[in-house]
């Protein structure tokens, strides 16, 4: 389940209900890439965010953030 989900073109962003810091989102279609939701830049600095997400992803940065304080924290 998701606390946060949402459709870009291709791809879903979305956040888990249940996670582990640092606060981040997923995007999928084409793979998983860990994006953080502080900078909006990969977790996984060999990984590139697709053209076109990172706009989405700066229009709901303010959501996603409120979305993470929402999330069950796993140790």
């Amino acid at each position: 389940m998701a606390v946060f989900n949402h459709k870009c073109g291709g791809y879903k962003i979305k956040i888990n209900n249940v996670d582990h810091p640092p606060p981040h989102c997923h995007i999928t279609g084409g793979g998983n890439i860990r994006v953080s939701l502080l900078t909006l830049e990969p977790l996984d600095p060999n990984q590139e965010i697709p053209p076109g997400v990172k706009k989405c992803l700066r229009e709901c940065q303010e959501e996603m953030i409120k979305a993470w304080d929402k999330v069950q924290q796993k140790p």
